[in-house]
């Protein structure tokens, strides 16, 4: 029996299916990647071709027509397990084209048929693989609620200058989607989010991504100098420094799909072991079986978790499909915020067992073992938040204080 994360969907099993189809050449392209510290771009030309990269686009524009978060997060979970690299990158882009068709249904119920038009604009070159997103929202040294990428007002519009870290997917973007900081017309500071092309003017990617794991995902940094956004074009998200409704929304749906990666590379690091383990005959020492018993443990909690906040997440965004209560999701922000947190430690706690019990074999950098056990180690550094903000963020709505 298969206790993997299931899709509730016809659309998301769709997407499972064809996810798991690129499995195994997702793993074994990922270690020259690896070693190479390079960008896969032949995956993501895979995954165009068989409709995985227009998972999120409504059925009408294209796509395959992915609403519900645990689908998604069913999805990257079994990218995860082929290539962690890869699968973070496609879940930036994925959840950018969610956030687009979740606008686009909210500009039809409520009449605004110019948005509407955009929006469907938007989806269909997404669809069409004309569109890739990667997501620009960290900066070195900053906290993601506080960015100083600013966007100054001119003549006819705005002009984006700052240094963007992080910019996973980089190397195949055509567009990035930019947090930042602007004025008001009463002076104070607000978070704004834009999506600028990647061949505008003032857009310059650096090639400098170079880090422990995840080394293929391409997470390069983005430098922008007056890149120009016209009126109109920038989407206010609240208060500068303050985790606000929209922080809320993204701290939830941006990252439930980055929380079933990491799963998946646990779970892969798991097969990896349990079939050298049956290949070498171990299996009948005692010591070995307690240590694959964790593992199950761990693995069987963690998926429930993370099925359970995805249900929760569903419910709550199906119901307001116009705008989401602040208590209601600021409760919703902190499960899921526990729920990536333990997830997350969790998924290390089960490669590191792995490794274990692989003896010296999964030292070897020939071993996909290795690759796993540094990749697994990034998901509680993904924003938002990392583990410190989550548990500061948790304590206090379970206190009843101000978040």
């Amino acid at each position: 029996m298969d206790f993997s994360l299931q899709p509730v969907s016809d659309a998301g099993a769709t997407l499972v299916s064809r996810c798991e189809a690129h499995e195994a050449t997702l793993s074994a392209r990922a270690d020259k990647y690896d070693r190479e510290g390079r960008f896969p771009e032949e995956n993501t030309t895979d995954l165009i071709h068989s409709g995985v990269m227009s998972a999120t686009v409504p059925e009408e524009f294209g796509g395959l027509g992915v609403v519900a978060l645990r689908d998604h997060a069913a999805g990257m979970n079994r990218l995860g397990r082929g290539d962690g690299s890869t699968a973070i990158a496609t879940n930036m882009h994925l959840w950018s084209a969610w956030m687009t068709a979740r606008a686009w249904r909210a500009a039809r119920i409520v009449g605004d048929t110019h948005r509407e038009q955009a929006l469907a604009a938007i989806l269909r070159e997404i669809a069409s693989g004309q569109r890739i997103v990667a997501v620009l929202a960290t900066e070195n040294g900053n906290f993601v609620l506080n960015p100083t990428t600013g966007a100054v007002r001119g003549d006819e519009g705005w002009y984006l200058s700052g240094s963007q870290a992080f910019a996973t997917g980089s190397p195949v973007a055509t567009h990035f989607a930019v947090r930042f900081r602007f004025r008001s017309d009463t002076g104070a500071w607000r978070i704004g989010g834009a999506t600028i092309a990647r061949d505008s003017p003032g857009v310059t990617m650096l090639d400098n991504w170079d880090a422990l794991g995840m080394r293929g995902s391409g997470s390069h940094d983005v430098v922008l100098e007056n890149c120009f956004i016209p009126d109109g074009a920038i989407m206010d998200g609240g208060k500068w420094g303050e985790l606000t409704p929209y922080y809320m929304g993204v701290s939830i749906s941006g990252v439930m799909g980055l929380v079933a990666v990491f799963l998946g590379i646990a779970e892969a690091a798991r097969a990896l072991v349990l079939q050298q383990i049956g290949s070498r005959g171990r299996g009948d020492r005692p010591a070995i079986q307690h240590l694959v018993a964790e593992m199950e443990v761990s693995l069987a909690a963690a998926r429930a978790a993370l099925e359970r906040s995805a249900s929760i997440a569903d419910r709550l965004f199906e119901a307001h499909p116009l705008s989401v209560p602040d208590d209601a999701l600021r409760h919703v922000t902190a499960e899921f915020q526990g729920t990536k947190h333990f997830v997350t430690r969790k998924a290390i706690e089960i490669v590191d067992h792995a490794m274990s019990l692989s003896g010296g074999a999964g030292f070897l950098s020939a071993n996909p073992l290795s690759r796993l056990y540094r990749d697994v180690r990034a998901g509680p550094l993904m924003q938002p938040f990392s583990q410190f903000e989550a548990l500061e963020l948790i304590g206090k709505v379970a206190l009843g204080l101000p978040v």
